[in-house]
């Protein structure tokens, strides 16, 4: 089983700690992979709604989606 609060601490630390310091826009690259970190968290909540809800498919869905997201992210 999915430790929910574990995942959540994850993604608190890539969104807001591990942030890049750069004075003035981010480059294209930073940006792609801090809007991966933005769809991770929906399917994160997602799954965590749906495992809530006991709706197996719906749970199951949306955690390979966050863990494409978190894999695409940390590639």
């Amino acid at each position: 089983m999915i430790q929910f609060n574990e995942e959540w601490k994850k993604l608190q630390y890539e969104i807001i700690y591990n942030k890049p310091q750069i004075d003035g826009p981010y480059p294209q690259v930073i940006v792609e992979k801090r809007e991966l970190l933005l769809y991770a968290q929906v399917e994160l909540g997602k799954a965590q709604s749906a495992y809530n809800l006991n709706n197996e498919k719906l749970y199951k869905l949306h955690f390979l989606l966050y863990s494409l997201f978190m894999y695409c992210y940390y590639k």
